[in-house]
């Protein structure tokens, strides 16, 4: 197992534009150890995002109005995974958009075991070596199963806005002819 692992950038291009990139991913792994779960982080230095190369009209109209047309920020997460159990916390997933906001979830999970990824991996592999347009029901119901080993203990999403929340709403107000003010009420 690994215990670090560094990407310095990332470059995802549509055409001749660049669509998504990232600047300065690290990955740390603490391995699990006398019966202690595996911790782990993960932080990209910047992102940026081209969101002028989104082709949906509606969408396009939005961003456009609420001037987020080239979007920079970062990326943190953090968590524990006990392999002997399957119980994973993700206990930081944090999305910050500069001038925007930071989306941050957690979640709590059980029976993620490494018999459970290797099944789940098998079954991917089986899904993507069928013919395209081949009848997959079999394989979604041996997937849904598959799936209700999992617990789900517990989540949370949290918005930390940083001038987003305001735009939303005087886009929304001018889209229904109101204020911002009488929007939010």
């Amino acid at each position: 197992m690994y215990k670090s692992a560094e990407l310095s950038n990332m470059t995802v291009k549509v055409g001749d534009k660049t669509a998504f990139a990232m600047d300065g991913l690290a990955v740390q792994i603490t391995p699990p150890a006398d019966g202690k779960a595996m911790d782990f982080t993960a932080n990209t230095e910047k992102f940026t995002a081209d969101l002028s190369l989104i082709d949906d009209p509606k969408s396009k109209e939005a961003i456009e109005a609420l001037g987020y047309q080239n979007i920079s920020g970062n990326i943190a997460m953090a968590g524990t995974w006990q392999p002997s159990d399957g119980k994973m916390e993700l206990s930081k997933y944090d999305i910050s958009v500069e001038n925007a906001g930071t989306l941050g979830m957690t979640f709590k999970l059980g029976g993620y075991t490494v018999d459970f990824i290797k099944s789940m991996q098998a079954m991917q592999m089986q899904l993507a070596s069928q013919p395209e347009g081949a009848d997959n029901s079999a394989q979604g119901m041996a997937m849904l199963g598959l799936m209700q080993q999992l617990s789900f203990n517990g989540a949370s999403v949290r918005f930390e806005d940083d001038s987003l929340t305001g735009k939303v709403l005087d886009y929304v107000g001018k889209q229904q002819g109101m204020s911002a003010k009488d929007v939010a009420n």
